[in-house]
């Protein structure tokens, strides 16, 4: 790759550039097992990088100033991100580029001094005249991709360096956990890099190491252990799952549960809990925590609604407040799909719900087209598994009574059900409402008692569970209470 040559400018001190030193000689005669060396090890930093990485910093920041669409292939191509940029002060304005181009804002040096000082971060970067000073950095707008890979390239031998210390270290000390650690986050680095390519003997490599630790599977597990066999343990990241069911059969209950019950788990590497996230255009975020308080407590939805608690309900769900609420909500009311998934690569959620993908602004079949498969990309990219809630097509649901739905009644051309890993519909059985006389009337209702089932599973099989709907709490149970 040619990399066009950067003009000269001033340049930042680097704050967090490491001193240069030697490394330490290992000890004339091997030491005994119990020993421990005096000697701590320390790498040099890499002459030159420092300059370079500062000129190329600028040039991304000043480019962006100039073209600000050129901020969005950054972000999805290039994978560059604040922790990318070494200076301190060009990791702060990156970062309020970012947050500006996440509200559909514009950018430019204005608004990022603005939304600096409005966040705090204006005195920190030296003030404005740090930004008016971007501008004229970039030698050529239209070179600013190859500016950002110069970043992310130094950002990568920088954690390599890192990492290389420890392992040396390490070696010093004949610390097996500490090498064997460290080469783990050596992969992790390389990993970072977004570079897909493997050869044979890297494959091997890394599906050694993936089977041979007997560690859990990653996996987000459902409420329901049928379910969780046909998916072979869970929902798998870079996956999508299409939820869908006809109206009023309780899809967005049964998306709310799912959430909750995937927030209560941990990561099986990190024992972190997961981050799950809801973007919600159909609900208010006012009607979507009341629904979940009425799972999470027991107590009538339509009593939290209507605010009709008695004095022991009103301190139940002080309680639960207390404590917090499983996952977050970002309210989408009008966002496009390419907006969405920018949110869901930025945060890197390890689950998400679109609530309701059929509310995503679209006028025919090719819309629909490419909501699905900007979605399920956004979904590989950010390492997320994305729960899509979507009605079904009008056209059978004419019928009275609704029939269990299949694959070909999802909206679009076929595309839904073709891009997601998984299709699980949600179906409850409907009947005629009887008069006093015992004769049937118009009206038809909808039962408690329905099926959850896969329709279609990438990995795994076909199949589902009987559940029953506690309409009080909008929880589904896969038996019936007794």
């Amino acid at each position: 790759m040619n990399i066009p040559a950067l003009h000269v400018l001033h340049v930042l001190p680097d704050p967090t550039a490491p001193a240069a030193t030697a490394i330490a000689e290992p000890p004339a005669t091997p030491p005994s097992p119990t020993a421990v060396p005096a000697a701590r090890l320390t790498v040099p930093a890499v002459p030159g990088c420092s300059s370079v990485t500062n000129l190329a910093e600028q040039a991304v920041l000043g480019g962006i100033l100039l073209a600000p669409t050129r901020l969005e292939p950054l972000l999805v191509d290039e994978r560059l991100e604040a922790r990318h940029f070494q200076h301190p002060d060009h990791r702060d304005i990156y970062q309020a580029m970012v947050e500006l181009h996440d509200r559909d804002a514009r950018i430019d040096d204005l608004t990022v001094i603005e939304h600096l000082q409005r966040t705090s971060r204006l005195d920190r970067i030296g003030g404005r005249v740090t930004v008016d000073a971007l501008a004229s950095a970039a030698p050529v707008a239209a070179n600013v991709r190859d500016y950002a890979r110069i970043v992310v390239e130094h950002a990568t031998w920088r954690a390599r360096l890192t990492v290389a210390q420890t392992m040396a270290q390490a070696a010093v000390d004949r610390d097996d956990p500490a090498w064997t650690a460290a080469e783990a986050d050596l992969h992790r680095t390389d990993s970072d890099t977004g570079i897909g390519d493997a050869d044979p003997d890297q494959l091997a490599h890394e599906a050694f190491d993936r089977l041979a630790d007997q560690q859990p599977a990653d996996v987000i597990a459902l409420p329901w252990p049928i379910l969780n066999r046909a998916v072979a343990g869970g929902l798998r990241r870079g996956h999508c799952t299409v939820l869908a069911a006809w109206t009023g059969q309780g899809k967005s209950w049964t998306c709310l549960q799912l959430l909750a019950h995937a927030a209560q788990q941990t990561h099986p590497s990190t024992n972190q809990p997961l981050q799950v996230r809801l973007y919600a255009n159909e609900m208010s975020r006012d009607e979507c925590v009341d629904r979940m308080l009425a799972q999470l407590t027991g107590i009538s939805f339509t009593r939290i609604q209507e605010r009709t608690l008695d004095a022991q309900q009103r301190k139940t769900l002080l309680d639960r407040l207390a404590q917090g609420l499983p996952f977050g909500i970002t309210e989408c009311h009008g966002w496009d799909a390419d907006r969405i998934a920018r949110h869901i690569r930025r945060h890197k959620w390890d689950l998400a719900a679109v609530d309701l993908l059929t509310r995503i602004p679209q006028r025919d079949v090719a819309d629909v087209d490419h909501i699905s498969r900007t979605l399920n990309i956004a979904a590989l990219q950010a390492d997320a598994h994305l729960i899509l809630v979507s009605q079904l097509n009008q056209e059978r649901a004419k019928q009275e009574i609704r029939p269990r739905p299949v694959l070909r009644d999802l909206r679009g051309s076929g595309s839904l059900g073709n891009d997601a890993a998984n299709v699980l519909f949600l179906h409850r059985e409907q009947e005629r409402v009887a008069a006093a006389d015992g004769s049937l009337t118009d009206l038809i209702e909808t039962l408690p008692e329905g099926q959850m089932y896969f329709d279609k599973v990438r990995n795994g099989r076909t199949g589902g569970c009987q559940v029953f709907f506690t309409g009080a709490r909008g929880i589904f149970e896969q038996e019936p209470r007794s």
